[in-house]
């Protein structure tokens, strides 16, 4: 009878110690995975927080940005569609996407976030993101191509900067 109670107790002592295992290695290696998953309902309602920098051209052209009632606008519409891409609640495509980490710098609810709070605040703040594309050219590259399928890119082979970047058929990312 004793042994059945040791192998008993043996069994429940490894049991937890394997679930605290398991949990440290959700809560430390495998958070960051489930946090940025796009299947994440709660990652993607967090992503809304007012706040986000701006997606701006070369020359000053603002292509993206925060309205006034915290929705994500795209005042210059489809000039810029496929090269900005959008964040909906759908989702996020093209720089919006790929940008994400420096258009929304934000606390992600973490114990060091918390610390850092703790003196009235993280000091983070979100990040502009500076395109090398010229208003000018995006614009001429729009109206050659508007009628046509295909994709029009204009690069600086002294720097490698990408100066224009369309294709159609396009998209409105406001709608």
């Amino acid at each position: 009878m004793r042994t059945g109670l040791r192998r008993i107790a043996l069994t429940l002592a490894g049991l937890l110690a394997f679930s605290g295992v398991w949990l440290t290695w959700i809560a430390t290696d495998a958070a960051t995975r489930y946090r940025t998953d796009p299947r994440n309902g709660r990652a993607q309602q967090g992503d809304y927080l007012p706040g986000a920098g701006q997606i701006i051209t070369a020359d000053g052209v603002v292509v993206a940005a925060d309205a006034a009632d915290g929705d994500r606008t795209y005042p210059e519409g489809i000039v810029y569609a496929q090269l900005v891409g959008y964040a909906a609640e759908s989702g996020r495509r093209g720089l919006e996407e790929s940008r994400f980490a420096d258009l929304r710098l934000r606390d992600d609810h973490s114990i060091t976030d918390w610390l850092l709070g703790l003196g009235g605040g993280s000091g983070r703040q979100p990040h502009d993101v500076i395109l090398t594309v010229l208003d000018p050219l995006q614009r001429a590259a729009r109206t050659a191509i508007t009628d046509k399928t295909g994709a029009v890119v204009v690069i600086d082979v002294a720097t490698g900067a990408v100066l224009a970047y369309v294709s159609s058929p396009a998209y409105d990312p406001n709608r």
